[in-house]
């Protein structure tokens, strides 16, 4: 059986691989946990704000 040789900058890149992949799918399930706590009326959605460029403060 055949190996082959992973130096380690190959070793480096594939456990940033799987750290950035698990710190993908945690926030794409932290947003998804908030969405359905808006949906199901558990949290108020937050308020979106505006301004409006024609009124300015001076």
């Amino acid at each position: 059986m055949r190996f082959a040789y992973l130096d380690p900058g190959t070793g480096s890149m594939i456990v940033q691989v799987a750290l950035g992949g698990l710190a993908a799918v945690a926030v794409f399930f932290k947003m998804f946990w908030h969405r359905l706590r808006e949906l199901v009326r558990i949290r108020k959605p937050r308020p979106a704000e505006r301004r409006d460029p024609d009124t300015t403060a001076p």
